[in-house]
């Protein structure tokens, strides 16, 4: 049960970490104005896993609706967008999304560092950083609801006395 715990809490850390990276990546892109769009992904991983928590982990409502939060974070954030979209550019490779500024040489971006050139190297980078934890939070995420699951099934298992005759 300890490790159910532990991962519980690495793939709240990690999930919770893809959000913030992704959020300040297109904050920094977009500005300010943007930023309540961000916070529901920052703060819905974490208000699940509490509910759940409280729920003395049983309520497996809640695992599933963290879960479905956790892997589209990971795959639409992590995966599409800091994969697909930006590691790859850093990588010096095409961009393979369909995802808006995917066609510019140079995106342009709400906040500066420097020229125009470093700002837009300084938001693929934080893209790609995305997608770095989001690896993390698959690992843990994936982990963590194996291990639940595989517990609760092992609890539910009826226990036979055995009898010698």
């Amino acid at each position: 049960m300890k490790e159910i715990h532990y991962n519980a809490m690495r793939s709240v850390i990690a999930v919770v970490l893809t959000s913030f990276i992704t959020s300040f990546h297109h904050i920094f892109r977009l500005g300010l104005p943007y930023l309540p769009m961000w916070l529901p992904f920052i703060f819905l991983p974490i208000g699940l896993a509490k509910l759940y928590q409280r729920s003395r982990f049983k309520n497996k409502s809640l695992l599933g609706a963290y879960g479905l939060i956790s892997y589209f974070i990971i795959i639409w954030f992590g995966f599409v967008d800091g994969l697909f979209d930006h590691t790859f550019r850093v990588l010096g490779l095409p961009n393979i999304t369909w995802l808006p500024g995917g066609d510019v040489e140079f995106v342009e971006t709400a906040f500066k560092i420097g020229s125009a050139e470093t700002s837009h190297w300084f938001f693929q980078i934080t893209g790609s950083f995305a997608f770095i934890a989001s690896l993390f939070a698959l690992y843990y995420t994936t982990k963590f609801i194996l291990a639940r699951l595989a517990y609760d099934a092992a609890q539910s298992v009826p226990r036979t006395s055995q009898t010698t005759g």
